[in-house]
């Protein structure tokens, strides 16, 4: 979500970066924000409300986190950073996500408050969209569309990636960061 805040931050509140990269925004499809959405009906927070929540320890978790798609492609290092600092030790041991399945998608929900859309051609700066080949979202946003919208934007879709586009590929993401920022 970050990606869509650091935009509607520079369209709606005169924040003036020098540049932006996107990776995967959410920019849900324009009717979205003009509809009352259910969790159960939202795309992206029916699914993260229902996420796993509890592992006996580590290698539970790592294993269960291998053995879902969202995960199976990521770097071994993200992934151990993941599980470091991405869960905590439970209440009743065990781990536990840091962002709680209502969390994530009470974030999700509340992002439909404000339609990015309209504030898309505010943005003066230079924005480099990212979207994974094999990104699920890719089914409902329409990033191509988006990046035509900025008046200085540009689209690249990244191969073999889904939607954790740097968890799966550091090194390239890392490539693609500085090449864009050398030719400001």
């Amino acid at each position: 979500m970050g990606a869509t805040v650091l935009t509607i931050a520079s369209a709606a509140f005169n924040v003036r970066p020098r540049a932006m990269i996107l990776i995967e925004p959410i920019f849900l499809p324009e009717d979205f924000y003009r509809i009352e959405l259910r969790v159960e009906d939202h795309p992206l927070a029916s699914k993260s409300i229902r996420r796993k929540n509890y592992w006996e320890d580590r290698q539970e978790a790592a294993a269960y986190l291998k053995s879902r798609p969202l995960f199976k492609n990521w770097d071994d290092e993200m992934l151990d950073l993941y599980l470091r600092y991405g869960m905590s030790t439970g209440d009743t041991g065990g781990l536990q996500l840091v962002c709680s399945p209502q969390r994530e998608a009470s974030l999700f929900m509340g992002g439909m408050k404000f339609d990015p859309w309209p504030v898309l051609s505010k943005v003066n700066c230079p924005v480099l969209i990212l979207e994974g080949e094999l990104s699920e979202n890719r089914s409902f946003i329409d990033l191509k569309k988006a990046a035509s919208l900025f008046p200085r934007g540009a689209y690249r879709l990244v191969e073999g990636a889904g939607h954790l586009i740097p968890m799966e590929k550091p090194g390239e993401i890392t490539d693609v960061i500085r090449s864009f920022f050398s030719t400001l």
